[in-house]
């Protein structure tokens, strides 16, 4: 497992309903922001200078419209107007579809003798995911699981309401893993599981091509046991990264080791640096809810599987709370980028970012 997006960058790669935007909107678009992390999931953010909103009423940039940016398959799930340039101005923000179809799987479900792992994959193939890739780590069989469903008396927001998407946070939460979209692939598993089986980045202090930038910034408190780290890499390096794998920084007094990382930041055009946020690679503890399963029998097998393309859906929210103990971030989430010539490093062999997966 490996990388994720190179710094090249060709401006009819980003596409609405399969098709690339008109010439006049290009030169309309002022900004780009792209945020990968394993807290929350990824958002594209275009923004345009669109005096007297004639953009925003051209039917191009609509609620659930599909949007595809190299291996990045995404719906508009939020629009927001500003001032732009002074007259006006609009901004979409996108998020990954698998994601929105699993929050629109409700309803009563129950599975007896089956794993969290198995239970996941059965979720996602009912949401009918284009193209998945699901990594999962093995988990015992329970001798029943069922799909969160709405409470009398309780009431839910658009982020909170129960769907495939919650119930597989929960299991997340109940066995100390991670929960997370990335690229079109989700994982789910225990942070040194995820971090053993992919191919770590290699930082050396003093080391030519593979040192940093600047000074590494570690952070270790009394408040938390993880230690934090913010560092800085050239950008050529930028396929070499993504959000949870590992980070092994060597040559450097005391801090010297392999760090999980959390969130990367650069610009997807043009020179700059590549911002990476990181902490100590530590499993969360297990946390029960109210199933009232218990673990018994044998594992599941797990592997990397994919299923029939389906229809889209959406829904609001980004957040995950499945999260190892959140480390206080260094700098911003998201790599604000003006538009040029870049590209994905994307296999669509492999339905993701290349070199992803071993």
């Amino acid at each position: 497992m490996g990388a994720g997006i190179g710094n090249f960058y060709n401006i009819g790669d980003i596409k609405f309903r399969g098709k690339a935007l008109p010439d006049s909107h290009h030169e309309r678009i002022s900004t780009v922001t792209l945020d990968m992390s394993i807290d929350q999931i990824t958002e594209l953010t275009i923004t345009f200078d669109d005096p007297y909103f004639e953009l925003l009423q051209s039917g191009v940039y609509e609620m659930e419209t599909p949007v595809t940016y190299r291996g990045l398959n995404l719906l508009v799930a939020v629009i927001e107007t500003n001032s732009g340039g002074g007259a006006g101005g609009f901004g979409v923000r996108c998020r990954p579809k698998m994601v929105y179809k699993l929050k629109k799987l409700k309803g009563k479900k129950v599975r007896k003798n089956i794993s969290p792992t198995t239970f996941l994959l059965s979720e996602c193939k009912a949401a009918g995911i284009v193209k998945a890739n699901v990594v999962a780590q093995n988990t015992n069989k329970k001798k029943q699981i069922a799909r969160d469903t709405k409470q009398k008396g309780t009431s839910y927001d658009p982020t909170s309401a129960p769907s495939a998407w919650t119930t597989m946070q929960r299991l997340a939460t109940e066995k100390g893993f991670l929960l997370y979209e990335v690229g079109n692939t989700l994982f789910f598993g225990k942070p040194t599981w995820l971090v053993g089986r992919s191919k770590k980045v290699q930082v050396v202090w003093d080391g030519n091509d593979q040192a940093p930038l600047s000074f590494p910034e570690f952070r270790k408190s009394l408040d938390s046991e993880d230690v934090e780290l913010n560092i800085k890499l050239p950008v050529e390096r930028a396929s070499e990264l993504r959000p949870g794998i590992g980070l092994t920084l060597s040559n450097y007094p005391k801090f010297s080791g392999t760090y999980l990382i959390r969130t990367i930041q650069y610009p997807l055009v043009g020179p700059g640096e590549i911002t990476v946020t990181a902490s100590t690679v530590r499993n969360p503890e297990p946390q029960r809810s109210g199933d009232t399963s218990s673990d018994d029998s044998k594992p599941a097998r797990s592997e990397r599987r994919r299923f029939p393309a389906s229809s889209s859906s959406q829904a609001p929210s980004r957040s995950n709370p499945n999260r190892v103990k959140n480390p206080t971030r260094t700098g911003s989430s998201k790599s604000q980028v003006d538009f040029g010539n870049t590209r994905f490093d994307f296999d669509p062999a492999l339905d993701g970012f290349g070199n992803m997966f071993d």
